[in-house]
């Protein structure tokens, strides 16, 4: 008996120093992020997976977005419905307008403040000008969505908005999403994204609900995972001369002019789900429109001046073939438009993206936003 008992001491005393241990870590990570941007990944992340859409925002979620480079530090907060903005009911008051606003991490913002994205921005500037109604600019963007991704988040989640007007975010990495995606998500008969084959995590092996709790309240859990992951070979690599080209790993390959015409297949799929939007825009009668948003080096050569290298990209060699593609398709399919390209090139003498980030910065999203409210107003769509 006292060598069990000696036994279950001894095991309560590992038990009572791993804990010490942890807690320990846990405030040496805590304060080892206030004092280097490098060590920004150990803030709680904004992602959690998620069995329809992939990945999706954590609900309530407060962290801070730091760039290595010194570009931005930011406090982003994410509302209890999974969205980068205000708490919005998802029933609207008699006399207020709404305008969903779905797309990547460009609409997300999180370089920027959120009254600095382009749909708070834009909800500010209609607010001005049209004191008849209250207008709510939803802001729907999430990191990483490609179309498969926003079709899904529409058609499950925001469309309990009820939006008078939906504006798809369309930027040029999404032709290569959607192909990298394809393969994961599970189709009907009719070709219609039903949800994620299965979690593409590769921590899927803790039960969500505590992973949950572990994300959003340890920053150790946030170290171990960082290490994980770069043990499994996740870190990003720059992209190499015989990757060029193929979607798989080359984002932009449909800008390239030696390449853009290699992908009617790809481009077939993708603007089957943007039709597949609109459908589902028609049905709950709102508006749709299609928002194409511009690589930095489409705009300038002055634009992306890191993204460049590491993309291995140039102003020289960017073709506007997708503008193309996307504008055509509009017209045939009698679908509203709005292509930045043109306006951001008049804009030359400005900076809208970061260098090293290749988002917008504040003067990108407020000239999107000024560029949204022109067309709104000139074609009587509010």
């Amino acid at each position: 008996m006292e060598k069990v008992s000696q036994s279950k001491k001894r095991l309560f005393f590992c038990l009572i120093l791993i804990i010490l241990i942890l807690v320990i870590f846990e405030l040496l990570t805590r304060i080892l992020i206030n004092f280097s941007p490098f060590l920004q990944n150990l803030n709680p992340p904004l992602m959690i997976e998620d069995p329809v859409l992939e990945h999706r925002h954590i609900p309530g979620i407060k962290t801070i977005s730091v760039s290595p480079c010194g570009e931005y530090r930011v406090k982003v907060t994410v509302n209890q419905n999974g969205l980068r903005d205000r708490d919005i009911p998802y029933h609207k008051e008699k006399v207020e307008k709404r305008i969903l606003i779905l797309g990547d991490s460009f609409p997300e913002g999180i370089q920027v403040l959120s009254e600095e994205t382009y749909p708070k921005v834009l909800e500010s500037l209609i607010q001005e000008k049209e004191s008849n109604h209250k207008y709510t600019v939803i802001n729907a963007g999430v990191a990483g969505y490609s179309t498969i991704h926003e079709y899904l988040f529409l058609k499950t989640e925001t469309i309990k908005y009820d939006p008078d007007i939906i504006i798809l975010s369309f930027f040029m990495n999404d032709v290569s999403e959607n192909h990298r995606f394809r393969n994961l998500f599970q189709f009907s008969s009719s070709g219609e994204p039903v949800k994620v084959k299965e979690s593409t995590s590769k921590t899927k092996i803790i039960p969500l609900p505590l992973k949950l709790f572990l994300k959003k309240h340890s920053r150790l859990m946030v170290v171990i995972s960082k290490l994980y992951y770069l043990l499994q070979g996740s870190r990003k690599s720059e992209l190499t001369k015989d990757r060029i080209g193929n979607l798989q790993y080359d984002r932009f390959a449909i800008n390239r002019i030696e390449q853009c015409n290699n992908y009617d297949e790809d481009w077939k799929f993708t603007l089957d789900l943007i039709n597949r939007i609109n459908e589902i825009s028609k049905m709950h009668k709102s508006k749709f429109i299609l928002l194409i948003i511009p690589l930095g080096a489409q705009v300038s050569p002055d634009e992306w001046e890191d993204v460049n290298k590491f993309e291995k990209l140039s102003y020289e060699t960017m073709s506007d073939y997708p503008q193309i593609i996307l504008n055509k398709f509009c017209s045939e399919n009698n679908i509203h438009c709005i292509d930045l390209l043109p306006s951001f090139k008049n804009n030359h003498n400005e900076i809208l993206y970061f260098h090293n980030n290749g988002h917008f910065n504040p003067k990108g999203h407020s000239k999107t936003a000024e560029i949204i409210l022109d067309y709104l107003l000139i074609n009587k769509l509010l």
